[in-house]
């Protein structure tokens, strides 16, 4: 009987660039195994469409402290072999062993002054790793840790190489605007703008816009007339002794009329 739980999914990768907005130019297919001791590893395969193309093979692991211990690295830049390297992290060093197109033969070592928070080999899902990192006892903020990159590049075109990165964390929470409504259990994604007068049903895993029934997880995103919350905000009035008056009916009408744009925006099919 296996003990160990295991997840898998396929991230697809967007830009908000106008001219490609909405437009797949990659993709990430990821597994993830969780041993009953606390250890998880990660195998992830990344292709950028991008000119020159990136073909990435991850396997990471992280032990059962929340510290990275190992991880290897392949790279294919625009059809070619790049490099190919494996990571052996230990509390006071960390050591490359493979190869490079251009160098060849790679073997670096480095010593440490605290152990790594995190190695990133460029998979998206683990930048969400990282964030466990984060000391939510010490509230919002901004944090720093220290960790390690298997890349210099942006894109993750270059390498394996040793790149050491002092990085930064800040709680955002989300942004929710006045009148917006959340069913019981509704899960809000971290960062998520939450427009005015929308009501959140199950998972928002992306931004809301304004006079919305969100429930994208059981594939419904409706438009709310602003009468609706004209109601909604009569009773809410009426519970706290407020006379409704017709300036308040005007400001909810104005913004639904403000908002129309970000309605059409959203990406998100309205069904009206």
């Amino acid at each position: 009987m296996t003990t160990q739980r295991t997840r898998r999914g396929r991230i697809s990768y967007r830009s908000q660039d106008p001219r490609q907005a909405g437009v797949e130019h990659g993709r990430e297919r990821f597994h993830m195994t969780f041993l009953a001791d606390g250890r998880r590893t990660l195998s992830a395969v990344c292709e950028s469409d991008d000119a020159p193309a990136v073909l990435r093979h991850v396997v990471m692991t992280y032990a059962a402290n929340g510290q990275p211990a190992e991880a290897f690295v392949r790279i294919d830049v625009g059809g070619d072999y790049l490099g190919s390297g494996w990571f052996d992290i230990r509390p006071e060093t960390v050591s490359l062993e493979g190869r490079n197109a251009m160098a060849g033969r790679l073997s670096h070592r480095a010593e440490l002054t605290q152990p790594l928070a995190f190695i990133g080999c460029d998979p998206i899902v683990s930048d969400a790793w990282h964030m466990a990192n984060y000391d939510l006892s010490k509230g919002p903020g901004r944090q720093h840790t220290h960790g390690l990159l298997s890349s210099a590049d942006a894109a993750g075109k270059t390498g394996p190489m040793l790149w050491r990165l002092r990085t930064g964390m800040q709680f955002v929470g989300c942004m929710m605007g006045d009148y917006a409504k959340t069913a019981i259990n509704t899960g809000i994604f971290t960062g998520k703008t939450i427009g005015c007068c929308s009501m959140l049903y199950g998972f928002v895993t992306t931004n809301v816009p304004s006079f919305v029934n969100y429930a994208r997880l059981f594939g419904q995103v409706t438009e709310l007339p602003p009468e609706v919350m004209v109601a909604t905000q009569q009773r809410m009035f009426t519970r706290r002794n407020v006379q409704q008056r017709d300036c308040d009916i005007a400001l909810l009408h104005a913004m639904y009329n403000l908002t129309r744009n970000e309605r059409q925006l959203a990406g998100e099919p309205l069904a009206l």
